[in-house]
C-alpha cells in the first residue's frame, strides 16, 4: 500500500507547489525545494511489474555469474558469483561517471550489484514531474495515471554509459526504447 501513501504525498506537495507557482511573491527556494521533494517522492513509487524490464545484456551477464533470480537483487546487495566456472574479467563501476575498473571475478567472488547493474528510468522522473505539474485537476486518479507511465529497465553499467541521461527520451515508452536504447544496441529481454 506504499503507492497510496506516495500518491497522497504527491497530491499534497503538488497542490502546494501549484499554489506557490501562481503566487507573485513566491520564494524561488521554496519552489525548488517542493520540486525536489516531489521528485524524490516519485522515485519511491512501486512500478507495476509489467513496466519493469531487463536488457538482454544484463540478463545474459547475470546468468553467467549467478544462479539466483536477478529480480531478488537491488542497489547495494552483495552478489556472489555462484554460476561462474572459471575466472573472468569484468568492469566494475563506482560513482555515476567514468569508466569501470577491470576486475577479475572468480567462482564465489562477490561484488555489489550497483557496480555492474543500473536501474534506468526509461521515462525520466523529470518528464513525469513536468506532466504532473501540467495537471489541471489534481486528484489521486490523475496522479496515479501519470505515475503509472514510469518504466524501469535493469541494464549493465556499460550500457548506461552509452545511452546518457535524458537526451531523446519522451513520455512514450516505445519511442524511447527505439530511439535511445535500440540505437545504442540495447535490446529488451522478452
Amino acid at each position: 500500500m506504499i503507492n497510496t501513501a506516495i500518491i497522497t504525498s504527491v497530491k499534497s506537495l503538488l497542490i502546494e507547489y501549484k499554489t506557490l507557482l501562481n503566487c507573485k511573491q513566491a520564494d524561488k527556494e521554496d519552489l525548488r525545494g517542493l520540486r525536489y521533494l516531489l521528485g524524490q517522492t516519485i522515485r519511491h513509487y512501486k512500478i507495476v511489474p509489467s513496466n519493469r524490464h531487463i536488457s538482454c545484456g544484463a540478463i545474459n551477464r547475470w546468468n553467467e555469474l549467478c544462479k539466483d533470480s536477478i529480480k531478488c537483487y537491488k542497489h547495494n546487495d552483495k552478489v556472489t558469483c555462484n554460476n561462474l566456472i572459471t575466472p573472468k574479467c569484468y568492469s566494475l563501476y563506482t560513482g555515476a561517471k567514468g569508466a569501470g575498473l577491470l576486475t577479475t571475478l572468480s567462482p564465489s567472488s562477490t561484488f555489489i550489484f550497483k557496480q555492474m547493474f543500473q536501474e534506468d528510468h526509461v521515462i525520466p522522473i523529470k518528464l513525469i514531474l513536468e506532466e504532473l505539474i501540467k495537471l489541471k485537476t489534481v486528484n489521486s486518479k490523475s496522479i496515479e495515471n501519470i505515475l503509472n507511465k514510469m518504466h524501469i529497465c535493469l541494464i549493465l553499467k556499460e550500457e548506461d554509459r552509452r545511452i546518457g541521461r535524458t537526451k531523446g527520451r519522451s513520455l512514450k515508452f516505445n519511442h524511447t526504447i527505439i530511439n535511445v536504447f535500440n540505437k545504442n544496441c540495447i535490446f529488451l529481454y522478452p
